[in-house]
């Protein structure tokens, strides 16, 4: 059994404990503030599930990471988000002729996005607070920041095979491209 902070046993006991606490308080005269100590609880939970190993138990998707520490393999285009947490994307190189289209967002967190060195790539950065830090080392921390790289050897060509498109936010959070 995982222990989380988002189980369906946890808020069971949570929510009938407080239930029979208000009908206890609504019956019989006794004052009990029950806001403070549901908050009381829930920190008391949060802290021993942090501590004792255990997780929070949030499944956002399989592009979506958050609350913890995570490698993430990117075959398609779609969006990928880190929230509170700390995100390798590794971006497969897409099948000659297609492009891919993908967009990462970062909240509070660490994300670094791997890209393949022999694929055309572009990328659009957005940042307010944070830092994005494309492949030939140039930071953006307030602001847009664009970079292209044509092809592995830096030669442009009219029509490269595959193309990734890639568009990146980050909202107080450090985002580092790097070329594999």
């Amino acid at each position: 059994m995982q222990i989380g902070l988002f189980t369906r046993a946890f808020w069971g006991v949570f929510l009938l404990v407080f239930g029979l606490l208000a009908l206890l308080k609504s019956y019989v005269d006794i004052q009990i503030p029950l806001f403070r100590l549901a908050v009381g609880v829930l920190l008391i939970w949060t802290g021993a599930v942090l501590l004792f190993g255990g997780g929070f138990a949030v499944d956002a998707g399989p592009g979506t990471v958050v609350m913890q520490s995570r490698t993430v393999e990117v075959s398609r285009s779609g969006e990928h988000s880190t929230v509170f947490g700390d995100a390798t994307f590794r971006v497969a190189a897409p099948p000659v002729g297609t492009d891919y289209h993908l967009q990462f967002n970062s909240v509070f967190s660490s994300t670094e996005i791997r890209v393949p060195r022999d694929v055309a790539v572009e990328v659009q950065s957005s940042s307010v607070f944070g830092s994005v830090t494309t492949p030939d080392g140039r930071s953006s921390f307030f602001g847009e920041q664009t970079y292209k790289k044509k092809t592995a050897r830096g030669v442009e060509s009219e029509s490269p095979e595959s193309v990734i498109f890639i568009e990146v936010n980050a909202v107080f959070s450090s985002v580092k491209l790097v070329g594999e």
